[in-house]
């Protein structure tokens, strides 16, 4: 049986990326909820409260009655009703189906549209410039207990963002975040597997627990976000999380059209803590 969407798209492709094939699959309720249960579905808690705020809610030019509440597999019918394969059909193939029939190639563009896609573009190879000159004067002289690195982002398979960190059933698993270093650049500092490690830059250091990993490539440093700056010395749990947001410069190092600071690929310093 197919695993939740959630599950599915955090774990394995990543959320609204899509599939690579034409793919689609309806499963419905495996089992109803127990008798005088206070469950719903999640959009009817966001559909009763705009109802009671006397609220319209539409969705592509479909009004919905806010006296009568729709069904979930009516609201799945609207959302895809400009899909190439309809509803119905989808229903018919709770296994899954790729549909390759349905799919469809890019259109032409339109008669009078006047813009093209631009390769190269002065501005982005100024920007790309300005970006590589940085790591270009980077080779500075370090003490041999420090590590230049770049440190960049990843996820953690039983967390998302910053939920899931106070679970006791995955603390107890592991109640931090590592700091996920290739064996080469750990063996330059004799760092091993929890081993605690510095990471600097020039906004901040915060500390964290080292874990070789064969797939980080030399040169990098992989924490994941999304966690708190929490090394307990008082024997009450220990380390529970590096903050990489603490490094971040969101004053001067960000990008000059959407402002968004660097938040992965950044400088780092990584000593042995202590």
């Amino acid at each position: 049986p197919a695993i939740s969407f959630a599950n599915e798209g955090m774990v394995t492709y990543g959320l609204s990326i899509g599939f690579q094939e034409p793919y689609a699959q309806y499963q419905p309720a495996l089992i109803d909820p127990p008798e005088h249960a206070e469950v719903v579905e999640d959009w009817r808690v966001f559909y009763e409260v705009a109802r009671r705020m006397g609220m319209s809610l539409a969705y592509r030019g479909y009004t919905y009655d806010m006296q009568g509440a729709p069904t979930t597999d009516a609201l799945i019918e609207e959302f895809v009703k400009r899909s190439p394969v309809p509803f119905d059909e989808i229903k018919k193939h709770p296994e899954g189906h790729v549909f390759e029939h349905r799919s469809a190639a890019a259109e032409a563009r339109e008669a009078e549209w006047p813009h093209r896609l631009q390769l190269g573009n002065p501005d982005m190879l100024a920007e790309l410039a300005s970006i590589a000159k940085p790591a270009e004067d980077s080779a500075v002289s370090l003490p041999s207990d420090e590590l230049s690195l770049l440190l960049v982002s990843r996820r953690e398979h039983e967390v998302y963002n910053s939920v899931g960190h106070r679970l006791d059933a995955l603390a107890a698993k592991r109640p931090y975040n590592p700091v996920h270093m290739n064996p080469q650049d750990a063996a330059k500092l004799r760092l091993a597997t929890g081993d605690r490690v510095d990471i600097s830059t020039e906004t901040a250091t915060v500390t964290g627990i080292v874990e070789l990993a064969d797939d980080v490539r030399r040169g990098v440093v992989s924490v994941s976000h999304g966690f708190p700056n929490e090394d307990v010395q008082n024997g009450s749990g220990g380390h529970r999380g590096t903050s990489t947001s603490a490094l971040v410069d969101d004053e001067t190092d960000y990008d000059a059209y959407s402002g968004m600071p660097r938040m992965s690929a950044v400088p780092v310093i990584i000593r042995p803590a202590g």
